[in-house]
């Protein structure tokens, strides 16, 4: 494996975050999303005043997506390490991963959508944009069952000198219970359980900027590792 490869794919990892914050921060201004509270005549005023700079920023916050694929994949090359030929807990992160990248992207392409046509029915730009957040907020699943089954198979690693250090399966444990208390956007329109409150939206999206850093060094880390033993090429 060319160890050239597998580090351009870990660098994807800062450029995806930077194109998302460019995209959804200051673009799109869905930082922190629109209450839930909003009216459909409300909720439709910042579509229509933010039209161009909603679907601009959209398709921003896509592309960076897209590098999540590299990034994910590099994660699974380096946990076949820890497996071996049979490796079952990497190619189950990968297919969580590659999932996770379908749950961001459908919520963006549903602003898109509310955004393309702001003209139409506030009750209709509503109903779009529930869709997207109870989907971009609330489809944290994936995401935790992708963090466990990093974290057992950094556990399972017992060889003198590990992939991973055990510390980093503890922080995708934790990761996982902070995306956790997103299930309540299903029930609750305001408060921190909310779409837009500290428990659902602030914790885990830090949450997941921990994860994405911690794997991003942590991979640098194995890479360089793997090199040094021989068992990959440099070129």
């Amino acid at each position: 494996m060319n160890s050239r490869t597998q580090r351009l794919c870990a660098w994807s990892t800062p450029v995806f975050l930077l194109l998302f914050l460019i995209g959804i921060l200051i673009l799109a201004r869905f930082v922190p999303p629109p209450s839930p509270n909003l009216s459909a005549d409300e909720l439709a005023q910042i579509f229509n005043e933010n039209r161009n700079g909603i679907r601009l920023g959209c398709l921003v916050a896509m592309l960076g997506t897209g590098l999540l694929g590299p990034f994910i994949a590099v994660i699974s090359v380096q946990l076949k390490r820890v497996e071996g030929e049979h490796s079952p807990l990497a190619y189950a992160q990968l297919v969580l991963g590659a999932y996770l990248i379908i749950v961001i992207i459908g919520p963006l392409t549903n602003l898109e959508a509310a955004a393309f046509r702001a003209e139409r029915a506030p009750e209709l730009i509503q109903l779009v944009s529930d869709q997207a957040w109870l989907l971009f907020v609330g489809g944290f699943y994936p995401l935790v069952a992708q963090l466990t089954v990093i974290g057992v198979a950094i556990l399972r690693d017992n060889s003198p000198e590990p992939v991973f250090p055990r510390s980093l399966a503890y922080i995708n444990f934790w990761c996982a219970i902070g995306s956790a208390p997103a299930a309540g956007i299903n029930f609750l329109k305001g408060g921190p359980l909310a779409w837009d409150g500290i428990m659902s939206w602030w914790i885990p999206v830090t949450a997941f900027t921990v994860w994405v850093s911690a794997m991003f060094v942590y991979l640098l880390k194995a890479i360089t590792h793997q090199e040094r033993a021989g068992s990959i090429v440099t070129a």
